[in-house]
């Protein structure tokens, strides 16, 4: 879990915490306005139970944990907000999902990688599938 590895940096430096979640917009025709509010909604609950669980999580004595939310594209979004807060250090997970899923998915770590002007570090083969292979050094 990245927010575990987060909270490990940020014990280790006496730093506040900050979990941010970001809503992405919806793109529906200019007629599904209803839904688009509907599905907006549903990701904001979700967004607060994902951030309320993880706050939860990685409550230890010394460890300020504080929760954000976002509205808009991740990556600009998580950039905005380090750039507000002068963030020290923004951890960031990737899938690690390769060259082919990244064209077609995008990759949020990717374009953080290159809008963020903060310290940043992205932390590879998060939620990826475990592989029975091993690279040699």
């Amino acid at each position: 879990m990245i927010s575990k590895m987060a909270a490990e940096i940020a014990g280790r430096f006496e730093a506040k915490l900050l979990l941010f979640y970001v809503v992405p917009p919806v793109a529906l025709p200019p007629e599904g306005g209803a839904a688009e509010a509907s599905i907006i909604e549903g990701n904001q609950r979700a967004g607060e139970e994902v951030l309320a669980n993880a706050q939860k999580a990685l409550q230890r004595p010394g460890l300020v944990v504080d929760t954000a939310m976002g509205f808009g594209p991740a990556a600009e979004t998580i950039a905005d907000k380090a750039a507000a807060e002068n963030a020290d250090l923004v951890v960031v997970g990737s899938r690690g999902l390769g060259a082919v899923a990244r064209v077609f998915l995008g990759s949020v770590a990717d374009r953080l990688s290159h809008v963020c002007h903060r310290p940043l570090l992205i932390v590879h083969g998060v939620n990826a599938p475990k592989s029975n292979t091993r690279r040699s050094s």
